[in-house]
């Protein structure tokens, strides 16, 4: 049965701070499981280096202030 890794991102930073592995038959089999999962952060499935889905976290406020800020621009 195939492996697959679920990585849970950094909302702000976009890094992973960990990795969960699951097993399905097959990538679409993978993703109902992602579907099925609540996630509070943004995650990516991934199969043999290659990325299959992505599931945004919910709203994060913070996250779009600071991109939202207007940048200061080097004289």
């Amino acid at each position: 049965m195939p492996q697959y890794h679920l990585y849970f991102m950094n909302p702000v930073s976009g890094h992973i701070e960990r990795r969960k592995t699951l097993h399905a038959g097959d990538d679409v089999a993978a993703v109902h499981q992602l579907q099925g999962m609540r996630n509070d952060v943004p995650v990516e499935l991934w199969r043999d280096g290659h990325k299959v889905a992505r599931q945004d976290g919910p709203a994060n406020t913070f996250r779009d202030q600071v991109l939202a800020a207007p940048r200061k621009q080097a004289d």
